[in-house]
């Protein structure tokens, strides 16, 4: 049916979400910083993506709200950060 089909399409964006945001850590353990905060950005765009869902639960409103929050800018600091330091 085509609301299985819209939930299976949601489950997969959240689960690249979280996929994107996972290789942003370990991007980010080993140094690689820029491509860590575009991994943390790619997160947040499908997580802000799943958010346009008129439908959502409190709960999952929250979960991808946390997502969002959980940007580059706030995991990395910004390479200005680095000539000052």
């Amino acid at each position: 049916s085509t609301i299985a089909n819209i939930a299976k399409v949601e489950e997969l964006i959240y689960n690249h979400s979280l996929a994107c945001g996972r290789d942003g850590a370990v991007k980010q353990l080993l140094g690689q910083n820029e491509v860590a905060r575009s991994c943390y950005r790619s997160a947040g765009l499908l997580a802000e993506t799943l958010l346009m869902e008129t439908e959502l639960g409190d709960e999952d409103k929250t979960i991808l709200e946390n997502l969002v929050e959980g940007s580059a800018e706030e995991r990395l600091p910004h390479p200005e950060a680095f000539l000052l330091a």
